[in-house]
């Protein structure tokens, strides 16, 4: 993931190791959309190894939830299911 690209968007990263766009062209990300993204109640995490960014997870206990292997290496600590990488300006 580019540093720069990062910025400006919002990434959701899938168990699977997909990564896709969150945000549509010229709008901020709201917290509904946010917790569609994670499949419920969220927290935000910071990135401090990636200046600027923010990780949302899931704050809810679901077993079915699938470890998120790019995500905890990029957080550095485990991480199950879908989550979303934003730059903290863009929180809502």
């Amino acid at each position: 993931m580019k540093q720069d690209r990062a910025q400006d968007e919002a990434f959701v990263i899938e168990p699977d190791g997909r990564i896709h766009d969150l945000r549509r062209q010229g709008t901020l990300p709201t917290r509904r959309e946010l917790r569609t993204a994670v499949g419920g109640p969220f927290e935000v995490w910071d990135l401090e190894n990636r200046q600027g960014l923010a990780m949302v997870v899931a704050d809810y206990e679901d077993e079915s939830l699938e470890y998120n292997n790019q995500a905890s290496k990029l957080i550095k600590r485990p991480v199950d299911g879908r989550v979303v990488v934003l730059a903290k300006r863009l929180l809502p």
